[in-house]
């Protein structure tokens, strides 16, 4: 049973099953909630309380409608009644994500299982257990730069001599952050005064920040791994993305694996990727492998600093990813030579996003063949006056 919870590094944060997501979160969290449906398995379940779910499914094309039921906490007892044993997958893990599913099951006396929230998972969630990763791979992989590893400081102090060390520009990120979220860019030399209220601002609510040198990028990319709680830790594929001017998360691109490695590839050999696969999965069973069972998500980049260079770990999400919905929704859905997008777009007012669904869907109608799409748009949840975030394909 699936249950699409964003930005829970956050809660994780917090720690607490009372946890209440921001606005913006809680908007998103609604609005996308049906978006497991396209990384479910057949037969799977899907808790949301949007509700244009069900009308949504039912219009959606024979070939292509995910095999899933949906459950909401409203839901009658006879539809209760019909949910059979379920394991609960939370987008991400949290103690609020578990708490969801614990209410449910407690009011609805629904048959779940429930994974256990483990104290070791606060830092495996937040940056510093990326840190090591990175570090170890410094140390094993030739010509990772040493000087990617970041430093965690715990007072401005530490921020300024890490600054006195290496040029400008830098980066520094909260320890319990995403998407471009909690980064703070530093293009001087010399901290202005914002900088510094924003740094102790960030340190006081999270104990400490850490702080890296800006890089030129040139290319977003990620590797997706599953890991199943018992030391294996397999490998799902590659995905390529874009985000916005601030870091946050705007779009993949949507190709085959083959066509997605050209991306990578253009700047860095194939055989030093397939170096970094095997790396990262010694590395992920040190320190996920026996602990955590659930997909993870290791955001990487090519830079440029006088030739090209790989950053093989930016971040390690332990969590669902929009890379790996990406995947998922290429494998599942896209005939094998097509190419398009995926993406996350928001609409501040309302009606917005609704307006931008029916133009798209009259420009770009669907097409599908054989049971795979071969052209046009879908939104991937239900859009009505009151979306604001909308996450649709558009197939070339």
């Amino acid at each position: 049973m699936h249950f699409f919870n964003p930005g829970h590094e956050t809660a994780v944060l917090v720690n607490s099953g009372n946890y209440t997501a921001p606005a913006n979160v809680r908007v998103m969290m609604n609005d996308l909630s049906l978006l497991p449906a396209w990384y479910a398995e057949p037969g799977d379940w899907v808790l949301t309380d949007h509700p244009g779910a069900n009308e949504y499914l039912n219009v959606l094309p024979e070939e292509i409608a995910p095999a899933i039921s949906i459950i909401s906490l409203s839901s009658s007892l006879q539809r209760v009644q019909q949910v059979p044993p379920c394991i609960a997958t939370p987008w991400g893990i949290s103690p609020h994500s578990l708490q969801v599913f614990r209410k449910l099951k407690k009011e609805k006396g629904l048959p779940l299982t429930i994974p256990e929230w483990k104290t070791e998972y606060y830092e495996m969630t937040g940056r510093y257990t990326g840190h090591k990763v990175i570090a170890a791979l410094c140390n094993s992989v030739p010509k990772i730069e040493a000087t990617l590893t970041p430093w965690v400081c715990k007072d401005l102090t530490a921020v300024k001599h890490y600054m006195a060390q290496l040029a400008p520009p830098y980066v520094i990120k909260t320890p319990f952050s995403s998407s471009g979220r909690g980064i703070l860019w530093i293009t001087s030399a010399e901290l202005s005064g914002k900088d510094i209220t924003w740094i102790v601002g960030a340190i006081n609510r999270q104990g400490a920040v850490s702080i890296e040198q800006g890089l030129n990028k040139v290319v977003d990319f990620a590797m997706e791994f599953y890991s199943d709680g018992k030391g294996n830790i397999i490998y799902k594929g590659l995905s390529v993305f874009s985000t916005g001017e601030r870091g946050a998360y705007s779009s993949n691109i949507l190709m085959s694996q083959d066509h997605l490695y050209k991306h990578p590839e253009t700047y860095i050999q194939r055989d030093k990727l397939n170096r970094i696969v095997e790396e990262l999965i010694v590395q992920l069973q040190v320190f996920y492998g026996n602990r955590y069972a659930g997909y993870l998500g290791v955001d990487m980049m090519i830079y440029e600093k006088g030739e090209y260079y790989l950053h093989p770990c930016v971040e390690i999400n332990m969590r669902y990813t929009m890379g790996l919905v990406a995947i998922q929704v290429f494998d599942k859905l896209i005939a094998q030579h097509s190419k398009g997008m995926y993406q996350v777009a928001y609409f501040k007012e309302k009606g917005e996003a609704q307006r931008f669904n029916d133009k798209m869907s009259n420009k770009y109608p669907l097409k599908v063949v054989d049971g795979k799409i071969t052209a046009g748009y879908l939104s991937l949840c239900p859009v009505e006056e009151v979306t604001h975030y909308i996450a649709y394909i558009v197939i070339e």
